[in-house]
């Protein structure tokens, strides 16, 4: 059951006894190696859904091991994309591999592996890194928001002076 207070891990698929493994992963390991995991599972769709799983959530938060898992009719596993800003790759590719190695999908599998090794091939990625990246502003653009900023406030100054309502 889930409430108000709590996130599935994994979506698009049932599996209870998952659920749980999953939602004790990220407990455990959520604030200790800052990580979190989401599984999304698609039936019977292309790999490219991976792809525009990872577009559509801008390659995850700074935090997260995301798969998105094709699954077909019967379970069995017909692709997995993994998505994630993580330092170390490993843990990415071995995961995926474990995944599509997999006949039928067990995601139990997949997160005894996890518990097993994010402790040592887990790296959140630090945004700092991309502290060398600014957008300069071009003075005329500055001059054009201070002119609008300007003739916004003189407009609303002259409306509340000339309102016709008072107390």
């Amino acid at each position: 059951m889930h409430d108000q207070y709590k996130q599935k891990a994994i979506l698009g698929y049932n599996d209870p006894k998952a659920e749980k493994a999953f939602e004790y992963l990220n407990a455990t390991y959520g604030k200790k190696y800052e990580f979190k995991t989401f599984v999304t599972v698609f039936k019977n769709l292309p790999r490219e859904v991976g792809m525009y799983q990872e577009q559509q959530w801008q390659g995850g938060n700074k935090n997260e091991l995301n798969y998105a898992i094709g699954i077909d009719n019967d379970g069995n596993v017909q692709w997995c994309h993994v998505f994630s800003w993580t330092e170390k790759l490993k843990i990415v590719v071995e995961s995926r591999d474990l995944v599509e190695e997999q006949e039928k999908l067990n995601l139990v599998e997949l997160s005894n592996y996890l518990i097993k090794n994010v402790p040592k091939k887990w790296k959140r990625k630090h945004f700092s890194d991309f502290n060398y990246l600014t957008v300069e502003s071009k003075t005329k653009h500055i001059i054009i928001s201070f002119i609008i900023t300007l003739l916004v406030n003189l407009g609303v100054g002259v409306y509340v002076v000339k309102n016709q309502f008072s107390e």
